[in-house]
């Protein structure tokens, strides 16, 4: 069975906000999600110093993460995904600046 194309490109863990989602995936399985929290914070700040533009997305990921709501700090980290890629794309010529402005959204 083969992987959602979606769920594929998380699984490798080869960007910032990929690891950063690997993490937040580690609280949200474990019986004690504090224990990842402190390489979670590291990747958070090494993500905004790639990716200043990202506060926003990071700040709403936090506060699910802070109230224990770790499945909607999940999906949040999927939308931060994507817009890195965006990001990327962008960087290397492929999307308008329209198109990484409605992922920021």
């Amino acid at each position: 069975m083969a992987w959602p194309t979606s769920w594929a490109a998380i699984t490798i863990a080869d960007t910032p906000a990929k690891l950063l989602y690997l993490a937040v995936q580690l609280m949200y399985i474990t019986q004690d999600p504090q224990k990842h929290h402190a390489v979670y914070f590291d990747l958070v700040r090494d993500l905004l110093a790639a990716m200043p533009s990202s506060i926003p997305a990071i700040q709403e990921i936090n506060n699910h993460i802070l109230s224990g709501d770790y499945y909607k700090a999940l999906k949040e980290s999927k939308k931060l995904i994507a817009y890195e890629k965006q990001l990327l794309d962008q960087a290397r010529g492929l999307n308008t600046e329209s198109d990484i402005n409605s992922a920021a959204a």
